[in-house]
């Protein structure tokens, strides 16, 4: 029954989410003037940018209505990441955690739809940061073995509030008052279709351990 609420309200909030993007960023671009000092364009730069970004996965909210289909294309994992990290650093300041890439100069790629992955990795690091305390830190690190690449996001945060069950796009727990518990299912059905999957573990020193792999290109 909630899942269908959600469905139903999807088309309703993408429609009151697009248009006032579509202003935010035509302002931002119209300000955007040659002659502003160089940190002011981008700034301005960076609101189009995301303004973009959340265009994109709106469409994409809208295709989730239907089974999630794959659009791949071999892409770099750590810009990719790090544009994540970029993304999500004013909450994680905010909130007063660090954020970390081990080896950021990793060369791996994966045939992946960016735009799917880059969502559900977006949703699992906002958790990490909201998850861990202040003073604490969430690490990312990227590895690979002969037959797969895997990235492990760790925080400092309670844990789970229960195993997420695989294989199903609906809602499931959460210990956020306002969350919708999509985030951790639509992480593992966009691995799974990839491939790969999603595998989440409590870290003998505190937090949550995840490990993400997708098959090597």
């Amino acid at each position: 029954e909630r899942q269908a609420t959600l469905g139903s309200l999807v088309p309703i909030v993408a429609h009151n989410i697009r248009n006032p993007l579509a202003s935010i960023r035509a302002t931002a671009q119209v300000l955007r003037d040659p002659g502003l000092a160089p940190e002011m364009r981008e700034g301005l730069q960076g609101i189009m940018d995301s303004c973009d970004r959340l265009e994109r996965w709106t469409v994409s909210l809208l295709s989730y209505l239907h089974p999630l289909e794959a659009q791949r294309q071999d892409t770099a994992l750590v810009p990719l990441i790090t544009d994540l990290m970029t993304m999500t650093e004013p909450l994680a300041q905010h909130r007063g955690v660090r954020m970390m890439l081990q080896d950021p100069q990793a060369m791996l790629s994966a045939s992946i739809d960016p735009e799917l992955v880059e969502q559900a990795l977006h949703g699992l690091l906002v958790n990490s940061i909201e998850a861990s305390p202040p003073g604490g830190a969430v690490t990312l690190a990227l590895s690979s073995d002969t037959s797969r690449i895997v990235l492990t996001l760790c925080d400092e945060g309670p844990g789970l509030p229960a195993a997420p069950e695989t294989g199903k796009l609906t809602p499931g727990p959460t210990t956020k008052r306002t969350g919708t518990g999509l985030g951790i299912p639509f992480a593992l059905k966009v691995f799974e279709i990839h491939g790969g999957g999603v595998q989440f573990t409590l870290r003998p020193e505190g937090g949550t351990q995840a490990l993400l792999w997708l098959p090597l290109s």
